[in-house]
């Protein structure tokens, strides 16, 4: 099997040192973790806000973990409002490591700019220089390779004026990358040459390291391009000399990565082996991957790396033939990136090249051609879109600047020919002026008749020309708006349960749903996890497109933490306390900057068949259960999912024993909030709700469905026929034991 790696391992270990990427100078003479931890003890006792500045950027060059880093560099931030824009340039730097090392790739760029407009007005050519790198290896990541290449050859301008060597050679192994998304293996081991010459002379064996990684790397995807037996041999001996490097100097990271690589290696040299070999290669490489993902674990570095990991692991599940698994493992994979398409792209194309293989080897030729499909339309999009906006974006900005410097050379003509006729111009209307006030004279009256007559006309053609504009326009405004909504009311109706599915896990249901337009911000979500049944109801705030957004977002947040969830092991409460998490971190209600408040109000419970229990926890919404012609009532606990400026307290885990012929409600505010037509100021109310269900639990849940709208209908509209709005959005789901 060929998998193309080049862009996962690219954006994994593109860095001179400290396996990840380059963070600045301060890189190159790393501070061990305890004086990392020995500045921030330092820090409150700063003498003045510029040390206590320089000391902050010490402290991001060098802390090992990604989301401290963030932290120190947030208060960087603040303090360069302080210490002038010299610190703001290297705070948007440390904010372009942070998003490029959690693959986001498009916001790291836009701060990669920011930094980079700063130091070029400093003239700070050292950081210029870091900037480039970080832009080229972001939008290396982004697929667009002649961008990364320009980036690269500038930042080498600037640094080989500088004779810095550390960063000559690491700016040379970034072009060797280039060279090998291209597939001009030969031009990269040139550059991975280049460094390891400078290297060589300077004694640094960790950068040797990475030079003998890089080409290793090389001559592995050479292999695979071209089935050159050469090229794999070598990839081997370099692999293992980087990692032997690595492994003395134990740094984690690069060992991680040094494992990945050497077991894709394996993997392939395996295949030119006799059997018995073959077998003691395929072995090792699931001990290098075990390894690399232990040290994921532990130091935390797996992050936007993780479907670099789910790929390793699906070669080796089809190196050992072990197809289905393979398979399984590469569709999570691709639901996962689907979900996150911004930032997996390049990975999308990996996946669906392993899908187009194992199903190639189990003879399924048609989901192959599916995925040979899928495979061409993302290579286009990733590869040929991006050059095409680049190239489109460069050619538009040199016509405008040509048109420019044209408009400037014809203005400056013409000025010099008005001047050259203006003394013609003159005499000629002097005499002109003679004939023209005896002609006005004369005609004066006449004109000004027939120009009061021909403007009122006008003036009314374009009134009516303007209305018919202005109606089409509105129109057609009208027309789109109203489309969107509708395929927007498809999409948020396709993520929830159908009938069919909440019929297929409690039988027959009660949905009674009324959105107060067309779609709505009230949601329910069901779900069976073997003898485990679960319901939840849920008002989003708002109402509508808003409440829609959040009601996607609760759905799909359930559907994750269930399915990372042991429902044995688990209680509604604590899905509920994950569930507020999850929102929190969504809307980044959590940040000091942050000014969503939003979130949902909800209901959830788990049922479980064999014992008859059911839990149930609630956020401001209520359980009720019909029992023999007598009502029981759950109160919810009365904190919020989403922002509460309180301290959030746990949700409460209440267990119920059910009975044969118990019949459960869930339901939102908007039946109690409905206001009467007769008396404005009267709600329909929770109690008139509750009475009315216990009145009709006896019932077909159709005549009840049925008996609801009528009251409630009726509850709006006046003796004479008038109707009171509808005040809110409407769900109640009810089931029976």
């Amino acid at each position: 099997m060929r998998i193309r790696l080049t862009i996962i391992l690219t954006a994994l270990f593109t860095a001179v040192v400290g396996g990840m990427p380059l963070r600045s100078t301060a890189q190159i003479n790393d501070l061990t973790l305890e004086q990392v931890d020995s500045l921030i003890r330092m820090l409150p006792s700063m003498p003045d806000d510029s040390t206590k500045a320089f000391v902050l950027t010490q402290i991001c060059s060098n802390h090992p973990n990604t989301d401290s880093t963030l932290k120190y560099t947030q208060e960087l931030y603040s303090l360069s409002y302080k210490t002038g824009i010299k610190w703001l340039g290297k705070a948007y730097h440390y904010l372009c490591w942070y998003c490029q090392s959690t693959g986001d790739f498009e916001t790291a760029v836009k701060y990669g700019y920011k930094s980079l407009k700063i130091n070029d007005s400093l003239n700070y050519k050292y950081d210029m220089a870091l900037n480039y790198n970080a832009l080229g290896e972001c939008v290396v990541s982004l697929g667009d390779y002649s961008a990364a290449s320009e980036y690269f050859h500038k930042a080498l301008d600037i640094l080989l004026n500088l004779n810095n060597s550390a960063l000559i050679t690491y700016t040379y192994r970034n072009l060797g990358i280039i060279y090998i998304n291209y597939k001009l293996f030969e031009e990269a081991m040139t550059y991975f040459n280049e460094a390891m010459k400078i290297d060589i002379a300077n004694n640094n064996r960790r950068q040797l390291a990475l030079d003998y990684y890089f080409m290793a790397f090389s001559q592995l995807n050479a292999y695979e391009a071209m089935q050159d037996t050469v090229s794999i041999y070598d990839a081997k001996n370099l692999i293992e000399k980087a990692s032997l490097i690595f492994r003395e100097l134990q740094n984690e990271f690069h060992i991680m990565n040094s494992d990945l690589c050497q077991m894709q290696t394996y993997i392939d040299y395996a295949e030119l082996q006799k059997p018995a070999i073959r077998q003691r290669l395929i072995d090792s490489s699931l001990v290098l991957y075990n390894e690399a993902l232990n040290i994921a674990d532990k130091n935390g570095f797996m992050g936007g790396h993780i479907y670099y990991f789910d790929i390793c692991k699906a070669k080796y599940q089809m190196a050992t033939k072990q197809y289905a698994d393979c398979e399984k493992t590469l569709r999570e994979i691709e639901i996962k990136a689907l979900s996150d398409l911004a930032n997996s792209e390049s990975h999308l194309i990996d996946i669906y090249q392993c899908m187009v293989d194992v199903c190639t080897i189990t003879g399924n030729y048609r989901k192959a051609i599916e995925y040979i499909e899928k495979l061409s339309y993302t290579e286009k999009r990733f590869y040929d879109n991006e050059f095409a906006a680049n190239s489109i974006q460069q050619s538009a900005k040199d016509e405008f600047e040509l048109e420019m410097r044209n408009r400037d050379i014809d203005a400056r003509k013409q000025k010099l020919m008005f001047e050259e006729h203006k003394k013609q111009l003159r005499v000629i209307a002097v005499s002109a002026c003679l004939f023209v006030v005896l002609l006005l004279g004369f005609a004066a009256n006449l004109y000004r008749n027939n120009r009061r007559r021909q403007n009122t006309n006008i003036a009314l053609m374009r009134q009516r020309e303007n209305y018919k504009l202005q109606r089409s326009m509105l129109a057609n405004a009208n027309y789109e708006a109203t489309s969107s909504i509708m395929y927007a009311k498809e999409i948020h109706t396709a993520i929830m349960p159908t009938r069919e599915i909440m019929e297929s896990i409690f039988g027959e249901t009660l949905i009674v749903w009324n959105p107060i337009e067309i779609i709505s911000g009230d949601f329910f979500w069901a779900r069976q996890e073997g003898r485990y049944k679960l319901l939840a109801v849920a008002d989003c705030t708002g109402h509508g497109i808003p409440g829609a957004f959040m009601s996607m977002l609760g759905i799909t947040s359930l559907n994750d933490l269930v399915s990372s969830s042991d429902i044995g092991t688990t209680t509604a409460a604590a899905i509920l306390d994950k569930l507020r998490t999850k929102i929190n971190f969504a809307l980044r209600q959590n940040e000091k900057d942050g000014l969503l408040l939003d979130g949902m109000d909800i209901a959830l419970c788990i049922i479980d068949s064999e014992t008859m229990q059911m839990q149930y926890a609630g956020a401001y919404r209520p359980l009720t259960i019909i029992r023999g012609g007598g009502m029981l009532d759950y109160a919810p606990d009365k904190t919020h999912i989403g922002y509460e400026p309180r301290h959030m307290i746990p949700f409460t885990n209440n267990i119920i024993d059910l009975r044969s012929g118990d019949t459960i409600y869930l339901y939102t505010d908007g039946f109690a909030n409905q206001f009467s037509h007769e008396d404005r100021g009267t709600k329909f109310s929770a109690d008139r709700l509750r009475k009315m269900l216990r009145n009709i639990s006896s019932k077909p849940f159709a005549e009840q469905k049925t008996i609801i709208d009528e009251t409630m209908n009726n509850w709006r509209t006046s003796n004479l026929g008038e109707v009171c709005p509808q005040t809110d959005d409407q769900l109640l789901i009810g089931i029976r034991i």
